[in-house]
């Protein structure tokens, strides 16, 4: 049996459900609910997920016994699909598991707004929403008359996706008691789109937690190969993998580097499209893993490559630096400057800037000292990222929670 933790010689009991509608593998909202649910459950603190669809995988992360998982049955609702007709048995029956369980904290990762209405107010349990992703993504790019359109109409385009990016926000506010981003600049950027001016704010800003528990010990940064990494799903309209590619090549075409090899790892609906382009460019020293565990290729590499057109809060910048891998990347995103600190423990490069990047890469690659400078310290700067460190925020905000609680 878990005992209670201990807080300031008070024994506090927490129960608490994270809201997902895949479980337990599918992306990086997983696995951030598999890090949190393992360490909240250390500190003796119930823990529970409730989600509509099974996803696994061969090789599933370890998650504590102790977290109970409860499937709500005959729910169409996935990571592409919303059934809103099935919103009202979802919220009745989250309203049973609630009373049933004694419910004091609801995390939700993934519902849509519709199956968390009449929530708020009823019960002592307390409702923070979490945001995934980046608020504003304007992604200007695109194919046929939706691309063509985005670029004849930038303008009105960006004033519109504004707009929608804060209704996103806006409409749960009501529902929940706290809303969590992933990064202060989110939040901000939410206020200031938004005109909110709430001085009660019901809004907030946790980053995701590391996912490995430790970080590659100093000395081991000597055995690193002369690998460039990339590791993210193939889907060019996020990633950008196509710009990763042609950079390669201007390394490739350095006889200077004849020596460094580049790997991607990860999979999706743009793999076959990368394949061919780097077939056609004529690349050799280039590997498709596809979906593979990447912690054996973030150890061996010695430069992480990333070029996404948008992210949330990229786990595999603090993976790579946990594993002494320094990140050069593209500043197309607020959060990465909460991870990033340019010439201090990795490279951020002008957004689109690919002559740019290619020099920084290569200074990097001839620089062995500076490299390894960068990911030293990298390695005491993703520390603050540790798992202990972002429960005791998520900790603290429950605390806040309690105090107001109606």
């Amino acid at each position: 049996m878990r005992l209670p933790q201990k807080t300031n010689n008070k024994i506090r009991l927490m129960n608490i459900t994270f809201l997902l509608r895949l479980w337990p593998v599918y992306g990086g909202g997983e696995t951030v609910t598999i890090c949190l649910a393992n360490e909240m459950i250390k500190r003796g603190w119930n823990v529970s997920v409730l989600y509509f669809k099974n996803n696994t995988r061969p090789d599933l992360p370890c998650i504590d016994p102790a977290v109970k998982a409860v499937q709500i049955p005959d729910i169409r609702c996935d990571e592409f699909t919303t059934r809103f007709p099935d919103a009202d048995k979802v919220t009745s029956y989250l309203k049973e598991y609630i009373q049933e369980n004694d419910i004091h904290y609801l995390i939700n990762q993934w519902w849509p707004v519709e199956y968390i209405r009449g929530i708020r107010g009823r019960y002592k349990t307390k409702i923070v929403t979490c945001l995934h992703q980046a608020l504003y993504t304007p992604m200007i790019e695109g194919t046929g008359i939706n691309g063509f359109l985005k670029k004849r109409c930038t303008s009105l385009y960006k004033f519109w996706k504004k707009r929608h990016s804060c209704r996103q926000v806006t409409r749960f506010l009501p529902h929940t008691d706290k809303y969590i981003f992933l990064s202060p600049a989110f939040q901000h950027q939410y206020e200031q789109f938004a005109n909110y001016k709430n001085t009660n704010s019901q809004l907030g800003a946790i980053p995701n937690p590391r996912v490995y528990p430790n970080e590659m010990r100093p000395e081991d940064l000597q055995s690193k190969e002369k690998t460039v990494l990339l590791v993210g799903r193939m889907v060019e309209i996020q990633k950008r993998i196509t710009r990763a590619i042609k950079i390669w090549r201007a390394i490739e075409n350095d006889p200077r580097l004849d020596e460094w090899n580049f790997r991607i790892v990860g999979e999706g609906p743009d793999l076959a499209m990368y394949k061919q382009l780097a077939q056609t460019l004529g690349l050799k020293r280039i590997s498709f893993e596809g979906f593979r565990n990447p912690q054996p290729y973030y150890k061996q590499a010695a430069i992480f490559m990333m070029t996404s057109a948008f992210e949330g809060f990229p786990m595999t910048l603090v993976e790579a630096q946990q594993c002494g891998v320094v990140p050069v990347v593209m500043d197309s995103y607020l959060s990465l400057h909460d991870i990033v600190e340019t010439g201090y423990n990795g490279i951020i490069v002008s957004n689109e800037d690919l002559t740019g990047y290619v020099n920084k890469i290569k200074e990097l690659m001839t620089d062995t000292s500076l490299r390894e400078k960068l990911a030293m310290n990298g390695l005491h700067s993703c520390r603050r990222f540790c798992v202990e460190e972002i429960v005791n925020n998520w900790e603290e905000l429950f605390n806040d929670l309690s105090a107001n609680r109606r």
